[in-house]
């Protein structure tokens, strides 16, 4: 320096770095200091230095049409605020335009870290917090080591979380790099069970009994010593790692040091769905951080409609060496560095309402139905389907309003055959029966025109005794019958008298020889 004039240095000139105090950096209240320029990141050949000493990817533009932008994150907008671009997530410029869920890592805390919690819960939020960063470290050696937890606490109102891709962004740096050390974040995606039963801790010092009133919520798959696969049991005190099972009811979890026993209390159990790595490791020194990215592939996943979505991330430091890794949270203003994981839940009330181009055929037809619809059809033909055509009111209404089972006369008649060709008639209870009348015998009706009892009374008796007897008009014309005669003798129509009757009758006479009878 030469009368507060800095002086200019020649290639030759060798300053100790030692000497150089770093770069100050910048605020909204004061100006920064002159110094070194930090080191810039691995890959951050595209980066900026900004003059409150962060390198960062995109800079203020004067003229946003001479300049290609990229975006921080996948699925992030960049928008001109008049000054300048920012990089905004895309919840915020637009909320469902990516057609799935974000989750923000965010403030405030559900469950502190502290002496009777060791893994703090932080929030899950649909929105992200935007108002300043927060930093969470924790140092890793060859073993994943949890880093916090993140909680979105509220249910996700559905039974299945659709298959598809989990797209996880952190935003962090290490402390170092040296020795070869590479550090590696992870993050392990949880269904929270809301539990319906009570819980109990018991015993002392960094392991407990963990006992649920009633039911059966645990399972021994539950249990392990190891980070990556056990499932968690979260109390209103904190989040404790599940090491041991006894029974459907009973476990055992790790605590703190200066845990104290909880009694009948509410908590839910997080079940682990799936864990994945960073695809590469971070390597910008904090304070200077860097985004890291990844994609992991996963199948559906059955979940209860009361159940919560939950995250732990850890970290790993694969070169042997310790390591601590930080991690941004909330945001900035500016750059939104904040962490987030994209979910392949869909946006909005349900996967319904968000499939609108899935809307086929003329109007009121749809080709997708909902969970609940797809139940009752499930099982239907096309054949089945289409016996409502038709239809032109409730089904079941109609089907109520008709006698439920035949209950008349003709219940006799309605699981067996009848005597076949049987007049039909009713029994003593006024049942249908059959008769003994064959339908030919039926038959013989056929063209009776009046009582058939009444035409045959009207008909004569008749007088015949005797065989050879005759039948002729008595008197008035009345059938009258004439006893046969004697071999010889002859019909005679005649008049007659004598001392006891007189009339007009039929006789027989002798042929020969005199006449046979009373003669005149």
């Amino acid at each position: 320096m030469t009368d507060g004039r800095p002086t200019e240095l020649s290639a030759s000139d060798s300053i100790p770095p030692a000497n150089i105090p770093e770069m100050g950096a910048a605020s909204t209240t004061s100006a920064g200091t002159a110094g070194a320029v930090p080191a810039p990141p691995i890959g951050g050949l595209a980066m900026f230095l900004r003059g409150d000493k962060q390198w960062i990817l995109l800079t203020p533009l004067a003229d946003p049409n001479q300049t290609v932008l990229t975006a921080l994150w996948p699925g992030d907008l960049i928008q001109w605020d008049g000054t300048s671009f920012r990089n905004l997530p895309l919840s915020v410029g637009s909320p469902g335009a990516a057609g799935v869920e974000a989750f923000y890592n965010a403030s405030p805390a559900i469950l502190a870290a502290g002496a009777q919690n060791g893994l703090a819960v932080n929030t899950l939020s649909k929105t992200p917090v935007t108002t300043g960063e927060l930093e969470v470290s924790v140092t890793a050696s060859t073993s994943t080591v949890p880093l916090a937890a993140w909680l979105y606490d509220t249910a996700l109102g559905r039974t299945t979380i659709p298959s598809g891709i989990w797209t996880v962004s952190l935003y962090g740096g290490v402390d170092t790099t040296a020795d070869g050390r590479l550090t590696v974040a992870a993050r392990r995606m949880f269904e929270v069970i809301v539990e319906g039963m009570s819980l109990t801790t018991t015993g002392s010092g960094t392991t407990r009994t963990a006992t649920a009133a009633s039911g059966t919520p645990f399972v021994s798959g539950d249990a392990s010593s190891n980070h990556e696969v056990s499932n968690y049991l979260q109390t209103p005190k904190g989040l404790y790692q599940i090491t041991g099972y006894t029974s459907p009811t009973v476990v055992t979890i790790a605590v703190p040091g200066g845990y104290v026993n909880e009694a009948g209390v509410a908590w839910n159990k997080w079940r682990g769905l799936f864990m994945t790595l960073s695809a590469t490791a971070f390597t910008s020194i904090s304070p200077i951080y860097m985004p890291q990215t990844w994609d992991s592939v996963q199948n559906a996943f059955s979940i209860a409609a009361t159940s919560k979505l939950g995250a732990v991330d850890y970290a790993l430091s694969q070169g042997g060496l310790p390591t601590t890794l930080t991690l941004l949270y909330d945001g900035n203003t500016d750059l939104n560095r904040n962490s987030r994981i994209y979910s392949p839940i869909p946006a909005g009330v349900s996967d319904h309402a968000s499939l609108t181009n899935l809307q086929g055929g003329a109007a009121g037809q749809y080709y997708h139905l909902t969970a609940a619809y797809n139940n009752a059809v499930a099982n239907l033909t096309t054949t089945e389907i289409g016996t409502l055509s038709g239809v032109t009111s409730a089904i079941q209404t109609q089907l109520g309003g008709k006698q439920a089972s035949i209950t008349g006369a003709a219940s006799t008649i309605t699981t067996s055959n009848l005597t076949v060709s049987r007049a039909l008639v009713s029994d003593g209870s006024g049942k249908v029966a059959v008769s003994a009348v064959t339908s030919t015998e039926l038959g013989y009706l056929s063209g009776v025109t009046s009582a058939i009892q009444s035409q045959i009374t009207a008909k004569m008796a008749n007088p015949m005794t005797t065989a050879g007897d005759l039948l002729y008009g008595g008197a008035s014309g009345t059938p009258t019958r004439l006893a046969n005669g004697s071999a010889g003798q002859v019909l005679d129509h005649h008049h007659f008298q004598s001392d006891r009757e007189q009339g007009v009758g039929e006789r027989w006479l002798r042929q020969s020889g005199g006449i046979g009878g009373d003669i005149y």
